[in-house]
């Protein structure tokens, strides 16, 4: 059976009073012995203190007829609940009072002062002295039974059996009641995360307190909405890749019906059909392309083929295929350090430089030109791609890096409008970033920084 988090917190709250409550009555009763002892063993050298001054008396008036001196000093010391017996050093019992069993203790003829606990039939304690006030030769031996220690602990005893139940029953409840009150916005938190759905999305968790509770609701509703944030990214995708993958495609399949229409036709016919076919395609299979690569940018473990090459060939082979992509006659222009080494994945870096030299000459004047700019340092390399357009309007140089995101409103482009997206993905993944660093009238300069 698994515990509820407020059983578990009563059932610890209980078990720590519990040993509390233990060592507290465990070292109650054992200050309580030892003072008691304390306290017992103090009496005990009194009495034989009143003994000695009344035997020193009665020596006195007996003439040093020594035992009826102590006979005597017996008879007049009147120690109530006391154990009294009086030797010589020599172990002659002199007098007693005495009713312990095995009669009275001798302590030794060489003993001095001694305090000790009697065991077996007697069980008492015992106070034994010989030295003054006791007169030279005697030995004074006083006791008193032990059980005035039992029977002193014993409402001691009676006060924990009430106290300690009694304790652990208000410890069990008090525990149940906080961690009730304590768990209760917990309850309240899961009944409203219940709640939340897809036909909900704004929906949220209250937050009404600053404690651990406070701040975990706060980390639950920043994690909806991350996640609702990622669900309409994912909605903009499918709706904006759905629309854009529909066109090459009507268009293709309109110039197939459109060739097919007819049972024969030129060779010239079928040749222009297809050539529409197969622009569509080429445009459709780019699309494809940056989608797949966006999901796998996407992806947490996006793996790196990471080799060695040498950076400047790369920008001298961009710059190649940008001419060659390059309408309106746009010039394309590179500086780059020769023999430029750089450890890193060849093809998606390559990916990255092309996408931004395409967006370059996309908005590049007739006749203008793209200038590709390599700089490097101990610890990163840096390339600046600049352009002659017209320059980024203020309200969209924040989300030009989002997906979807076209900026050209004559229509050239045949892209998802990721591809500024995708080339800082790319610079990321190898540790860099890609940022705007300069927009205008006079044109556009982005600068990839990647370490080395």
């Amino acid at each position: 059976m698994v515990l509820s988090i407020r059983q578990r917190l009563t059932l610890w709250n209980t078990g720590a009073v519990t040993l509390l409550l233990g060592a507290i009555a465990v070292s109650l009763i054992l200050v309580h012995g030892q003072l008691t002892l304390k306290h017992l063993d103090a009496e005990l050298r009194r009495s034989n203190s009143t003994v000695a001054s009344i035997l020193q008396n009665e020596l006195a008036e007996r003439e040093g007829n020594a035992r009826m001196a102590a006979e005597d000093c017996l008879s007049e010391a009147g120690l109530s609940g006391r154990h009294v017996a009086i030797f010589l050093r020599d172990g002659t019992l002199l007098g007693q009072r005495w009713s312990l069993p095995g009669g009275p203790l001798f302590p030794g003829a060489e003993t001095a002062d001694r305090t000790w606990t009697a065991s077996g039939p007697a069980r008492a304690r015992v106070v034994s002295s010989s030295v003054p006030p006791v007169p030279p030769g005697f030995i004074i031996v006083t006791a008193a039974s032990s059980d005035e220690l039992t029977q002193d602990r014993a409402p001691i005893a009676r006060s924990l059996l009430i106290v300690f139940p009694l304790g652990l029953l208000l410890a069990a409840a008090g525990a149940w009641w906080v961690a009730g009150r304590a768990l209760r916005p917990a309850a309240a938190m899961a009944d409203q995360a219940r709640r939340i759905t897809e036909l909900s999305p704004d929906a949220r968790l209250t937050v009404v307190r600053n404690d651990e509770l406070g701040q975990l609701a706060s980390a639950f509703n920043g994690l909806v909405d991350r996640l609702d944030a990622a669900l309409d990214v994912r909605r903009r995708f499918l709706a904006e890749a759905s629309h854009e993958l529909r066109t090459p495609v009507s268009i293709a399949r309109t110039a197939a019906d459109v060739a097919l229409s007819r049972d024969a036709r030129s060779e010239a016919e079928y040749r222009d059909a297809l050539e529409v076919v197969s622009e569509q395609m080429k445009r459709l299979g780019r699309m494809v392309a940056d989608m797949l690569t966006l999901a796998r940018s996407d992806a947490s473990d996006w793996p790196l083929a990471r080799t060695d090459f040498y950076f400047d060939e790369l920008v001298t082979e961009v710059a190649r295929a940008g001419r060659m992509l390059a309408e309106r006659g746009v010039n394309i222009e590179t500086t780059c350090p020769p023999d430029l080494q750089y450890r890193g994945d060849e093809d998606l870096l390559r990916q990255m430089l092309l996408n931004l030299v395409e967006n370059a000459v996309r908005h590049s004047p007739e006749r203008g030109s793209v200038r590709i700019a390599t700089s490097t340092t101990d610890r990163e390399i840096g390339v600046s791609i600049h352009d002659g357009g017209s320059g980024i309007p203020d309200a969209d140089r924040d989300r030009i890096f989002d997906h979807f995101v076209r900026l050209d409103p004559s229509g050239r482009t045949d892209g998802l409008g990721l591809g500024l997206a995708i080339a800082r993905r790319i610079a990321r993944a190898h540790g860099g970033d890609l940022t705007l660093t300069a927009t205008g009238s006079d044109g556009t300069t982005f600068h990839v920084a990647l370490p080395r």
